[in-house]
């Protein structure tokens, strides 16, 4: 995972960092700006897999072959699922859906839907 394949996958870091306060306090503010730049979100998605993972470890507490799995089999859209999970109020064991979220067909749509609309409650917020 050292490499965005295409603009499909930048919509989805892009969509990442503007949804996740939670994200955003963990990334630096190199990192943030990098990620937000399809020419240079390459360089920084070492440090996102490194945030996401972490926040699953400390939010989630997913067992780590879960997610090493997890990663291998969907990457990208593995910590924007991650991402979700985080971010979903309402939700009483994130790991379970995360862990239900992964296991679905269609997971990079609904991912994808998902972010964006918590990027739009994440602007709500702001104003």
């Amino acid at each position: 995972m050292q490499t965005l394949p295409g603009a499909d996958d930048s919509q989805l870091v892009g969509l990442m960092v503007l949804a996740s306060p939670t994200l955003q306090r963990v990334l630096s503010p190199t990192d943030q700006i990098a990620l937000s730049s399809p020419d240079t979100a390459s360089v920084a998605l070492g440090a996102l897999t490194r945030a996401v993972s972490w926040l699953v470890r400390q939010e989630l507490a997913l067992q780590g072959s879960v997610w090493a799995s997890a990663l291998r089999k969907h990457g990208i859209t593995a910590l924007a699922a991650a991402v979700v999970a985080i971010e979903r109020h309402g939700v009483r064991n994130r790991a379970a859906y995360l862990r239900g979220m992964l296991g679905r067909e269609g997971l990079r749509l609904t991912v994808r839907h998902s972010l964006g609309a918590l990027s739009l409650s994440a602007g709500e917020r702001a104003q």
